[in-house]
């Protein structure tokens, strides 16, 4: 039976992880970033911002480099980066829909049971980073600016954000959009292969697929 308190430390593990998660998300995703611009994008206190780093820092996770302020070169300013190292991030496998798909068509003697199941869960994770990104840039919207980002957004009717939501569906409903969401993402990656994508411009697309495991 679990106790009222071990409840409490996996919340505080599970709160932890989505924060360590989130800078390196942000770092990887930008590149480098001082630890007020960490603390601006997903919205913590400065000091929680400089404990998170230093424990990533601890983990050979990250690296700093000090580099001259912009404005003011006699001052030096701490860049943050993902550290290059065996222990980085592991880049996304393959551009595949699923992550199952890839392991077991081509790679699945080469990984263990454990270390699928890190990688799955170190996709959702960087989904709930990008989440939390895009909470604090709205949080921090005053009533004006969310009005116009609103407009910005809905401008023409082929823009469909901002959007989220969590759909429940039967097996087969599942089936069918996922053999739809195939054929529209083969299409898009074909085009990738003969146009270079290029760097985003940020705007973020989510999209999961979790089949309900058998009971127990």
């Amino acid at each position: 039976m679990i106790t009222l308190t071990e409840h409490k430390k996996e919340g505080k593990s599970l709160h932890r992880s989505i924060y360590k998660e989130s800078i390196l998300f942000l770092l990887k995703r930008y590149e480098k970033l001082s630890a007020q611009q960490i603390q601006e994008k997903i919205g913590l206190k400065r000091q929680t911002t400089y404990n998170y780093l230093n424990k990533l820092k601890k983990q050979n996770l990250v690296q700093i480099d000090y580099l001259p302020h912009p404005e003011n070169p006699r001052i030096n300013v701490a860049w943050y980066s993902v550290k290059s190292s065996k222990k980085e991030i592991p880049s996304d496998i393959g551009n595949k829909i699923y992550l199952a798909e890839e392991v077991i068509t081509n790679k699945e003697k080469q990984f263990s049971r454990s270390q699928i199941k890190k990688m799955l869960l170190k996709k959702i994770n960087f989904t709930m980073a990008a989440l939390l990104e895009q909470k604090t840039i709205i949080e921090q919207l005053d009533d004006q600016k969310i009005i116009e980002y609103l407009h910005e957004t809905y401008k023409t009717e082929n823009y469909p954000g901002p959007f989220v939501s969590l759909v429940f569906l039967t097996n087969e409903e599942y089936k069918e959009i996922g053999e739809k969401f195939q054929d529209f993402f083969n299409q898009l990656w074909n085009k990738w292969r003969e146009e270079s994508p290029g760097q985003s411009d940020g705007n973020i697309f989510l999209y999961g697929f979790f089949k309900a495991p058998d009971p127990l």
